[in-house]
């Protein structure tokens, strides 16, 4: 009888208790399944870009300007590498009146000229600059069509302070040829820069942020003019006239380091940059072609057609 008893009453009781635990086991798998895939999304999430990061981009990202958003970050690097390029053409113009004429110093000590130029070989020097300038502006905008544009703007900005760095050995030893030289050269690659930026926002800027983007960029130009000036003739009267040269140059190669470690051809190759940054360019911007564009020019009755 008490066995009967207890058979019964174990039963009643632990029948409810097997079929609870199911429940409660059925519950915990079907809680750990829906959180597997929400987990894997939030690694999807994560830009899968991030390992290819660099040094110098790490330690910008740790600074105030490295929080901002990557296309005003752009912007605003875009702006340091015009103020070293107008920085540049402001050096020789300085620099020239304590290069050919005497002079006395903040401190009454008076100098001798170094060189004996012409009016002549003084407006070649002052020019040749922009006769690579202005060579390079037209072809630029298809190269930064064909190539990444930043690569070009960053190119241009580098090479250009780099050779700054070398013109003071032309001056010193008297080769109006081999200043020519760097002087044109910088012309041809400093060039590229006002194209190869209008194609950076091709991929960067949305519609409703291009003004204010490149208008933060361009202005770098005229900043790097009015700065540049006073800057250039205050080292040219306080240390050297090849102060400026060298200053310039030199941070215009570190610019150039930096942005080359800093800045990429589109959203999508960032590695540090937000998911929603990068999906808010992209879609406000939409598909870009990447067809390279020609121009064919024919003669008809006097006149001509352009296709692209």
């Amino acid at each position: 009888m008490l066995n009967d008893a207890w058979g019964r009453g174990k039963q009643l009781v632990g029948d409810p208790l097997a079929k609870m635990s199911a429940a409660a086991s059925s519950v915990t798998s079907s809680v750990a399944t829906a959180a597997a895939p929400q987990q894997m999304q939030e690694e999807g999430n994560e830009n899968p870009m991030r390992q290819h990061s660099n040094k110098i981009l790490q330690i910008v990202e740790q600074t105030w300007i490295g929080k901002c958003r990557k296309r005003w970050l752009l912007a605003i690097l875009a702006n340091m590498g015009f103020m070293v390029s107008f920085g540049i053409r402001c050096n020789f113009g300085a620099a020239k009146t304590h290069m050919y004429k005497n002079y006395t110093d903040p401190w009454g000590k008076t100098h001798m000229h170094e060189f004996n130029w012409t009016i002549d070989e003084l407006s070649v020097m002052e020019s040749s600059y922009f006769y690579g300038y202005l060579v390079t502006q037209i072809p630029a905008g298809f190269l930064a069509a064909k190539f990444p544009p930043n690569k070009l703007f960053g190119f241009g900005i580098g090479v250009g302070a780099f050779l700054n760095i070398l013109l003071p050995y032309g001056f010193k030893i008297k080769s109006d040829y081999l200043v020519a030289f760097i002087q044109i050269t910088q012309g041809l690659v400093q060039g590229v820069c006002y194209p190869a930026m209008h194609g950076v926002w091709r991929y960067w800027a949305p519609p409703m942020e291009r003004s204010k983007l490149a208008t933060t960029a361009f202005t770098g130009s005229y900043a790097g003019a009015v700065l540049g000036l006073p800057l250039s003739a205050f080292l040219v009267s306080y240390v050297s006239w090849a102060a400026p040269f060298y200053l310039y140059g030199v941070c215009g190669v570190i610019w150039a380091i930096v942005w080359f470690c800093v800045t990429f051809e589109k959203p999508a190759f960032h590695p540090t940059i937000s998911q929603e940054e990068k999906i808010f360019i992209e879609d406000a911007i939409g598909h870009v072609s990447n067809t390279h564009p020609t121009v064919n020019f024919c003669i008809f009755n006097g006149g001509y057609s352009q296709n692209r």
